[in-house]
C-alpha cells in the first residue's frame, strides 16, 4: 500500500466515524488539492486554467483537516473529533481560552 492509499484509507475511516456524530470535515493541504484535481479531471469540469497549466498534484504524508466553527462551539462533538484525531477516546470537552482552543 503506497502513501496515497494510506491517506485515502485514513480519511475514509475518519469520515465514517465523524459522520455518525454529524461532524463535517474540511480537507485542505496537498492531499485536499490532489483530490480536488482528481475530481475536476474525472468530471471534465471547466476551470479558469487549462489542465495542462495546473501544478503537479502532490501530497505530504499527512491529512490537513479543519473543523467548522460551529463544531468547535458544540463542545461534545469537538471533544469526540479531537479524541479520534489523537486515536484516543475523549475524556472531557476541551477547555476554551478566548477564541482559541486550548485542549493540551
Amino acid at each position: 500500500m503506497n502513501a496515497l492509499d494510506l491517506l485515502k484509507a485514513s480519511l475514509l475511516d475518519l469520515h465514517s466515524q465523524l459522520a455518525q456524530h454529524e461532524v463535517p470535515l474540511i480537507l485542505g493541504g496537498g492531499y485536499g488539492l490532489f483530490l480536488k484535481q482528481l475530481h475536476l479531471r474525472a468530471g471534465n469540469i471547466p476551470t479558469l486554467l487549462e489542465v495542462e497549466m495546473w501544478p503537479e498534484a502532490r501530497s505530504t504524508s499527512d491529512l490537513d483537516l479543519f473543523l467548522r466553527a460551529e463544531i468547535v462551539i458544540r463542545g461534545r462533538a469537538s471533544a469526540y473529533a479531537c479524541g479520534l484525531v489523537r486515536d484516543e477516546p475523549p475524556a472531557a470537552p476541551p477547555v476554551y481560552s478566548g477564541a482559541l482552543l486550548a485542549d493540551g
